[in-house]
């Protein structure tokens, strides 16, 4: 009774977080049984050998259980479940975790195991990894079971991170279980007393060294802990009066939205049809690639914000801003398509004036009506016959198929239809750099 099963006893530090003194780390979920979210049975030992990771192992069947329970609750975003998919996390509607991963990134031990705040802050700083890409064998013994893990590896790992956060705290009181548990489910650790693996009620025991971590997903009408365990029968009830003096929640939670390379789903596609708003040109199939991020890194670059190509909250809110704006003048918004275009604003802002005489002080445009005077580009419905009246009086459309004309070498057919007017307003030195003349 007195084997270890893997966890290593340190007592909480000043400076860390405990359930209500310090902080709250999660948010209320008022969940009151979790059984439903658990992950499927796993044991923590083989045919060869016990890998004495259970204070690893119970704190992923706690993030794969609030996991399961954003999943069905549709709590996570279609880029979360799209990349978890399709990279094996989600198996059969579960999400399936490595323990082997965390326990090596950790530095279990041979004879000891691990503690929890180890544990916790490998979680947050190393991610975390599927179970097909990193499994445990039957026949595995200790050595291989902690080998080193591949790059590739670590690397998708961390990825996992762009999308959950996790964060842990203590509930160093049991009178605290009923409201921590409302949030996620409690890793224990504990003696492991007589009647442990029997099926029934486990009674209190005392004098017993802290042996085992395992799970407490639910309290029962009679106050027993409803306990998730590696080793059969799994599911067991401990005692009310059952000593629970080390327990640690780890409270996982969706980050904030942040789109980039390799995401896909109906955030993506949102911020590609809003991008194209405003005059970009941009694919909407809702899959992140290489020319999405190109055009998230104009954006940021004429916003001056940080030009790293991904979408988040800062750059998001910014593109909503630029989107909630209910009038602008025309000079704004040819200037605004222009630049996105990568065509020199001062050209089409010359055509512009050169075409319906625009003031730049005073005409605005209405995005709602879509007014503005006759055509800010005359040419669009004179000149250009393809090119329907409708739009002729869109500023957006029209700069965008101007921008397009000029950057296809196109503009020069217009020269001649247009030279009167072009030749007395548009400044020579303008239309010399695009061919024009």
């Amino acid at each position: 009774m007195n084997k270890n099963y893997g966890i290593i006893i340190i007592e909480p530090k000043v400076t860390d977080w405990i359930l209500g003194s310090t902080s709250r780390v999660g948010e209320i979920r008022n969940v009151t049984d979790w059984s439903q979210f658990l992950p499927d049975n796993e044991r923590q030992s083989n045919n060869v050998t016990d890998f004495l990771c259970c204070t690893t192992m119970s704190m992923l069947h706690g993030v794969a259980t609030q996991l399961n329970y954003m999943l069905y609750n549709k709590l996570l975003s279609d880029e979360a479940v799209n990349w978890f998919t399709s990279n094996h996390y989600i198996v059969n509607g579960k999400f399936k975790l490595s323990t082997r991963f965390n326990a090596k990134m950790s530095g279990t031990d041979l004879k000891h195991g691990q503690d929890q705040g180890t544990a916790g802050a490998c979680l947050r700083r190393d991610g975390f990894l599927n179970d097909s890409d990193y499994p445990a064998t039957d026949t595995m013994t200790y050595a291989e079971y902690y080998q080193e893990i591949p790059g590739n590896l670590k690397a998708k790992a961390q990825k996992a991170k762009w999308f959950i956060d996790n964060n842990y705290h203590w509930v160093t009181s049991k009178t605290d279980f009923p409201d921590a548990l409302l949030d996620a489910p409690v890793q224990v650790a504990t003696e492991v007393c007589a009647g442990w693996d029997g099926g029934g009620i486990v009674e209190k025991c005392s004098g017993q060294p802290i042996q085992h971590c395992t799970l407490i997903y639910r309290i029962d009408i009679l106050g027993n802990y409803e306990d998730f365990d590696q080793y059969t029968p799994f599911q067991q009830l401990l005692a009310p009066d059952y000593e629970l003096n080390y327990n640690m929640q780890f409270i996982t939670s969706q980050k904030s939205m942040c789109l980039r390379i390799e995401m896909q789903g109906s955030n993506v596609m949102n911020l590609q049809k809003n991008l194209r708003k405003l005059g970009y040109v941009i694919g909407v199939d809702g899959v992140f690639g290489i020319k999405t991020a190109s055009v998230v890194k104009t954006f940021q670059l004429q916003y001056n914000l940080s030009a790293d190509g991904i979408a988040g909250p800062i750059t998001l809110n910014k593109i909503n801003e630029v989107l909630s704006v209910t009038s602008e003048t025309i000079p704004q918004i040819i200037n605004r398509v222009a630049t996105a275009q990568g065509v020199d604003a001062t050209l089409a802002l010359e055509v512009a004036r050169a075409e319906s005489g625009l003031n730049p002080k005073s005409t605005l445009y209405n995005k709602s009506s879509k007014s503005t005077d006759r055509g800010l580009y005359q040419w669009n419905s004179v000149y250009h016959s393809e090119i329907p009246d409708a739009v002729a009086f869109d500023p957006e459309g029209s700069c965008l198929l101007f921008c397009k004309a000029v950057l296809s070498g196109n503009l020069h057919a217009y020269w001649s239809a247009s030279q009167p007017v072009w030749s007395k307003r548009v400044a020579p030195a303008v239309l010399k750099k695009y061919g024009i003349i």
